[in-house]
């Protein structure tokens, strides 16, 4: 008995055909997949670039970031130079105590008199050299202080007026709460200038502290450079006393030699 190739295909040829041309319509009516329907839709940073902003909100925001920077330059720079200074400051006021304890050495009461005139004249004067080298020193150290310290009273003012007008902007644009995609980076900047204020401060009065120990000691070498000018001038007063003195007194010895040699001329003659 021969078998019929149609049965064994399992499936009769016209049924595979009807159920091929089935599927087929099946394929064509059924709706795409999302990714081909939708059109391309621009990326999230393109539509943020193009979001229209208001500009007056923008304008504030950039402003208040740079200056957030230049507060942040101008603190790391402060530290650095406050620190150079105190450290001048520190030097010139051990110099100062140095040369204070020189000069009141020589101004103690019964050691004028160990060393004759020219000697002492010569110590003191040599003592005058030195403060008037330190005193310029000193001169051009707090000529810096004062501009140091000039621009630090304006940056503060500076820092302050930001903080106040951050705090605006907030109010104003944002409820205190809310930041558009161009405001975090305003945000962090300001948010960066807390701990470099706080140091800022710590700067100042460490520098303060230290300007005010140096002008104390300053005050007390003025002094005691006017205790040594007062006695340098006596020495020179007494110098000129004593010459004049003994001027006198040459001129007193010659006056009687004269006289005696002219009683002599007069004394009468005998033959």
């Amino acid at each position: 008995m021969s078998l019929d190739k149609r049965r064994c295909c399992g499936v009769c040829p016209r049924r595979l055909t009807g159920m091929v041309l089935l599927a087929s319509l099946l394929f064509l009516c059924l709706p795409l997949p999302a990714v081909c329907q939708q059109s391309p839709q621009p990326s999230a940073k393109s539509s943020a670039s193009t979001e229209p902003v208001d500009p007056v909100r923008y304008k504030q925001a950039m402003r208040l970031q740079k200056q957030a920077e230049r507060f942040q330059l101008h603190a790391r720079s402060y530290h650095l130079a406050g620190e150079t200074k105190s450290q001048e400051a520190q030097k010139l006021r051990a110099d100062a105590e140095r040369l204070r304890a020189t000069t009141s050495k020589y101004l103690l009461p019964g050691g004028q008199g160990k060393s004759d005139y020219k000697d002492r004249l010569a110590r003191y004067r040599a003592l005058a050299d030195q403060y008037r080298a330190h005193a310029a020193r000193y001169a051009l150290h707090a000529q810096e202080r004062d501009r140091i310290a000039m621009e630090s009273r304006l940056e503060l003012a500076r820092y302050q007026e930001h903080c106040a007008e951050y705090q605006a902007h907030c109010r104003q644009f944002h409820h205190g709460l809310d930041y558009p995609h161009y405001c975090p980076p305003t945000r962090a900047a300001h948010e960066r200038l807390a701990p470099l204020a706080n140091q800022y401060m710590q700067d100042r009065r460490q520098l303060d502290r230290e300007e005010g120990l140096l002008r104390v000691e300053e005050q007390k070498l003025q002094q005691a450079e006017q205790q040594r000018a007062a006695v340098e001038q006596g020495l020179i007063s007494n110098a000129v006393r004593r010459a004049e003195e003994q001027g006198m007194q040459s001129l007193q010895m010659e006056h009687e030699q004269l006289q005696r040699a002219q009683a002599d001329i007069m004394r009468p003659q005998h033959n």
